[in-house]
């Protein structure tokens, strides 16, 4: 897979779980986090005899998915040599990768901001936490657009 097929796969993963966080509510009133998580919990309308694990993955899969793609694209965008014979494109790729990287460890910050949230949500199921949550989603979708502007 190319390094630029990586970063198109960062970049969906990203709109994919700030999607997943635009679906929480604004509120809980079930009191299940793992319920909100998984897009199963009656604060979003969903069907309470639906079991865990059918359906859209939840925001909780699609953090471990993203983490893992984070890393490994930021292992294999260090990797990448470019002749330094290429002068002027050589340079261009060194501003352009150091840009990406900041972005790709901006959104790994966001992400750690993230788990922060889900662990308070976790642990309270407060409207406060939830609604870092979904302002973290934001965030995310931000820092993605940026980084597409940057492909």
């Amino acid at each position: 897979m190319t390094l630029f097929h990586q970063f198109q796969d960062v970049y969906f993963d990203v709109i994919g779980l700030a999607e997943a966080l635009a679906q929480l509510p604004e509120s809980c009133e079930c009191g299940d986090a793992e319920a909100h998580f998984t897009g199963r919990c009656r604060c979003v309308g969903a069907e309470s005899e639906k079991p865990p694990g059918e359906g859209e993955p939840g925001c909780v899969c699609h953090l471990k998915k993203l983490r893992e793609r984070l890393y490994w694209l930021e292992e294999d965008l260090q990797r990448v040599k470019i002749p330094q014979r290429a002068g002027e494109e050589w340079q261009q790729w060194r501003e352009k990768s150091f840009l990406l990287l900041t972005c790709l460890r901006s959104l790994t910050a966001s992400l750690d901001q993230l788990d922060q949230a889900i662990e308070q949500f976790r642990q309270s199921s407060a409207d406060e936490p939830l609604h870092r949550l979904r302002a973290c989603g934001q965030e995310l979708r931000a820092w993605a657009e940026k980084l597409n502007a940057l492909l």
